[in-house]
């Protein structure tokens, strides 16, 4: 499952709630986070995946505002780099996938 962040829908993934209610319903449905989108909705994306890790198959890193819209890598308000620290401390193996989007800019910060 993929998350967005519009929380006012229930046809979406967008709150914790929604991502347990259809893990629920299978052990195979896993979590696609998508790290920018997750703060958009206003939820704390190092928090969720110390509480998930073990059913989230991958993450989307992305930078975007609590206003949902994108910006350029490293000027959001996303996690990155506590998300990354957090996956080598523990040795999750939940690979990240920087997602560009238009206007964002080119590869990862140095």
């Amino acid at each position: 499952m993929h998350g967005h962040d519009n929380v006012t829908d229930p046809n979406q993934f967008a709150k914790p709630e929604s991502f347990e209610a259809a893990m629920k319903l299978s052990k195979y449905f896993w979590v696609n986070l998508d790290i920018g989108h997750f703060v958009s909705a206003g939820y704390d994306p190092v928090d969720y995946i110390q509480k998930h890790h073990e059913r989230i198959a991958t993450l989307h890193i992305k930078d975007r505002t609590k206003a949902h819209g994108n910006l350029p890598f490293g000027q959001g308000r996303r996690r990155s780099k506590e998300v990354l620290l957090l996956l080598k401390k523990n040795k999750w193996r939940i690979p990240p996938h920087r997602v560009r989007v238009s206007g964002s800019g080119r590869g990862w910060p140095k």
